[in-house]
């Protein structure tokens, strides 16, 4: 029997994926977030496109 993977959530691969770039991607991401987060709380993130951030709002 399969047994159940624990779902890892958009938000915490998004981290990862910050942390696991340590070049100037890797910040211009997390400053990317943090103005789309900043200027909508309520905004869905989300991993597409073989793991890259999204986000949207209905």
């Amino acid at each position: 029997m399969n047994r159940p993977v624990a779902a890892t959530s958009a938000s915490a691969m998004i981290d990862a994926k910050i942390n696991e770039l340590e070049d100037w991607r890797g910040k211009t991401l997390a400053r990317v977030r943090k103005l789309i987060r900043d200027a909508d709380p309520e905004i869905v993130e989300e991993l597409k496109w073989r793991g890259t951030p999204v986000w949207s709002h209905d």
